[in-house]
């Protein structure tokens, strides 16, 4: 009988040592946050889960750490340091601290991915930009860049171009402002002014020789030559000798001065006051009458005559030198 008192008596005490413990909360788990020494992240913000390998039983906890923002990252291409004092008070608000046991090692990074765009490369899509736009052959154009173009450091991701010419530009040649722009997936990651110089060349004709005023240009006058176009007029001037030739000049020209349409006429072949055979001419009629003519006027212009036997004034077309039809 004192055996089973005894034996019951040390049941109750293992039943009376366990229970308290059934009817408190177990500890939980511990997790293990343990930060890479160098990571690559590719997004304007990384989370826990992009900078450590995490391990525990409480998966719903670890995964919510995983998804815990840390901050923005870094610019691409360059590197943040992390340590301890800048993760902890970020746990703190998934999971209890005591519950953690955080590992930082000793110069621990996170480093944003990159890819580089060279200087030489964003210049050359400027320079045949610029090529393209001066609206003349290779062969008459020379360029430039103004300084030089950095190289473009954009995240990871597929990359659009915008360049476009600011301001307007009526002459040929100077200087010339781009601007341009890098997208990444969409969104804009670089930006920067680049600067042109052009030189644009083209054939004109000048003057070997001083031209007078009414003068008739002769071949041994003029030449073609291959010059640099500065302003808008250079672009207008007469660039075959072929042009000029047998043409009037209606103001002086001065030696090597370019020649444009502006300055140079038609020869008239009827002159004001010279005598002129006024024709009149139908399917079965041909007359012919002497008159003069009123004004000058090249062929096929329309002119006054005045009739020498009947003195009235008609109007006609000059048909050549010394002939004008009139109906």
């Amino acid at each position: 009988m004192p055996r089973v008192i005894s034996a019951t008596i040390g049941t109750l005490l293992a039943l009376a040592a366990w229970l308290p413990a059934f009817g408190q909360e177990q500890p939980l788990e511990r997790i293990e946050v343990r930060v890479l020494p160098m990571a690559v992240v590719a997004g304007a913000e990384f989370t826990l889960g992009d900078v450590a390998e995490l391990d525990g039983f409480d998966v719903e906890a670890i995964a919510k750490l995983a998804q815990l923002s840390l901050g923005r990252s870094p610019l691409p291409g360059r590197t943040l340091r992390l340590n301890a004092s800048f993760i902890k008070p970020r746990l703190a608000k998934i999971v209890d601290a005591q519950r953690v046991h955080l590992y930082v090692p000793p110069g621990a990074e996170v480093r944003r991915a990159a890819q580089v765009v060279s200087g030489e490369a964003i210049a050359a899509r400027v320079l045949a930009l610029a090529a393209e736009q001066a609206g003349t052959g290779p062969e008459n154009l020379e360029q430039e860049l103004v300084g030089r173009v950095r190289d473009a450091v954009l995240p990871k991701g597929e990359v659009a171009w915008e360049i476009a010419l600011m301001g307007r530009h009526m002459a040929p040649g100077g200087s010339r402002t781009y601007r341009v722009l890098a997208t990444v997936n969409g969104e804009e990651a670089w930006r920067a002014l680049v600067r042109v110089k052009q030189s644009v060349y083209g054939p004109s004709v000048i003057a070997k020789r001083p031209i007078r005023r009414n003068q008739i240009i002769a071949a041994e006058d003029v030449t073609a030559v291959r010059r640099k176009l500065v302003g808008s007029e250079d672009q207008a001037a007469l660039t075959a000798t072929a042009d000029v030739i047998g043409l009037r000049a209606k103001r002086p020209i001065g030696r090597d001065e370019p020649i444009h349409p502006g300055m140079v006429a038609a020869v008239a072949a009827v002159v004001e006051g010279g005598s002129v055979t006024m024709v009149y001419q139908t399917d079965r009629l041909r007359l012919r009458a002497p008159g003069v003519a009123l004004a000058s006027g090249r062929i096929g212009e329309f002119i006054p005559v005045r009739n020498l036997h009947s003195g009235k004034v008609v109007y006609g077309v000059v048909q050549r030198h010394d002939s004008v039809r009139v109906k």
